[in-house]
């Protein structure tokens, strides 16, 4: 097949392109030639892009799509159906699964399962087995089956020596870990910010000292093993500030932010709305502040949908009682357009979905 796109906008920082308004050749997939004013042949589809942009495929670094395990949440197919329609071409899968992602079988699973699906999934495997963060997964193994990236999800790893062994391990074998920071000593399982608005309704929540403590640790750990390590979903202003320093430091950080952290505040649990829990907890709008302005210092490196479903009866429950989690992936772009285009330019927020994510996770 031979595609033509007339008279598109290029959005690509990198590209000489760049906010160049060009017509592009496909061929067989391939893009042959890219310039203004090419000529169509025959047998070819034309498309007028006329008023509008082109950019690399967006690519969501967090999701979640609950199979195995959980498919009456979703599964493999349900979640790419939901990516294409928020227009992402590729996510990096999260290993929370049941059984988790934490050995070669695992992760071939799920690459068989995605071969025909619209959307590509990436995989990250388990840092420790079975997520428990007593000791190593099956690092090296899973790599060499296909694994891009090491995590264990929302669950943070406490053990500042294993955690060492994994930076290690890690960086030997060339492959990207991705830390949740949370302090377990300091989180409460009810899943709010701990605030004067929380309290006031009775909430006992959780502090942002929780997530900075961790990353503290976390950060350290980066700077004596010298080792990159990816923060994912942070949510408080002094976490903003902490990845800020380290920057400049040299340490080897980054990080991401999740959509929902940025527009929705502590406010709305007052409605005691189990839709509203997630974890991080949705913070302050002084944090949502420092957040969106560390997006335009460069400081946060990746938006995230932070993709979570949940069946309706983990979440029409009493607050406490409610699993976290919220769907994104298919509205991130809408919401990015809608609350941040005001802040950050669109080159700038297309960075955050496509070329960052895919330099972070090589």
């Amino acid at each position: 097949m031979i595609l033509l796109i007339k008279n598109i906008t290029v959005i690509d920082a990198a590209s000489s392109y760049h906010m160049q308004c060009v017509d592009i050749l496909i061929r067989d997939g391939i893009i042959s030639d890219i310039s203004k004013n090419i000529a169509s042949e025959k047998n070819v589809i034309v498309y007028d892009g006329g008023g509008k942009h082109i950019s690399a495929g967006w690519f969501d670094m967090r999701v979640n799509f609950c199979e195995p395990g959980n498919e009456h949440k979703e599964d493999l197919h349900s979640g790419c159906e939901a990516a294409a329609a928020g227009g992402f071409t590729d996510v990096l899968l999260m290993p929370s699964t049941q059984p988790p992602i934490d050995n070669k079988a695992q992760v071939e699973f799920i690459k068989n399962k995605a071969q025909e699906l619209n959307v590509e999934i990436h995989i990250a495997g388990c840092m420790t087995a079975k997520r428990e963060g007593q000791e190593l997964a099956e690092l090296n193994d899973m790599k060499q089956a296909g694994a891009i990236a090491f995590t264990d999800d929302k669950r943070a790893i406490n053990n500042l020596h294993l955690m060492q062994i994994i930076s290690t391990y890690a960086k030997n074998i060339d492959v990207p870990i991705i830390h949740f920071c949370e302090e377990k000593s300091l989180t409460h399982t009810v899943g709010v910010n701990e605030s004067a608005t929380t309290t006031s309704v009775g909430f006992k929540g959780t502090p942002s000292l929780s997530e900075e403590m961790a990353i503290q640790r976390t950060l350290s750990i980066a700077e004596y093993t010298n080792t990159p390590i990816h923060i994912s979903c942070i949510s408080t202003s002094n976490s903003v500030d902490l990845i800020r320093q380290a920057k400049a430091k040299k340490i080897m950080v980054t990080c991401d932010v999740a959509i929902h952290n940025l527009i929705l505040d502590d406010a709305h649990i007052k409605t005691f709305d189990a839709n509203f829990k997630v974890a991080p907890p949705m913070r302050s709008k002084k944090d949502i502040d420092a957040l969106i302005e560390g997006l335009k210092d460069g400081t946060i490196d990746c938006i995230v949908s932070d993709h979570t479903p949940q069946d309706i009866e983990s979440k029409r429950v009493e607050f406490e009682f409610a699993l976290p989690g919220i769907i994104g992936t298919q509205i991130l772009f809408g919401l990015v357009h809608t609350y941040l285009y005001q802040h950050l330019t669109l080159d700038v927020l297309l960075q955050k979905i496509t070329s960052n994510p895919r330099n972070i996770l090589k």
